[in-house]
């Protein structure tokens, strides 16, 4: 397995992944590239923080983060 950071990979390969993971839930995510910018700016998604595994040089899984600022402990 490998693990590339999200902002590493184009952004319709992640929008694909997505797609495919969730095409069978009860409410479908069905992104498109413009509406995946505004997903990554409205909920501060952090690309660099963020990783797509590959296995045999196809994606798997992904790990999408947000950053939202500073918590008090």
């Amino acid at each position: 397995m490998e693990f590339k950071k999200a902002s590493e990979i184009p952004k319709v390969a992640i929008v694909d992944l997505v797609n495919q993971t969730f095409k069978d839930y009860t409410v479908p995510i069905n992104w498109t590239i413009t509406s995946f910018e505004y997903d990554v700016r409205e909920n501060s998604i952090s690309l660099e923080d963020s990783y797509i595994v590959f296995e045999n040089e196809k994606p798997i899984g992904f790990s999408l983060v947000s950053i939202r600022g500073t918590r008090e402990e």
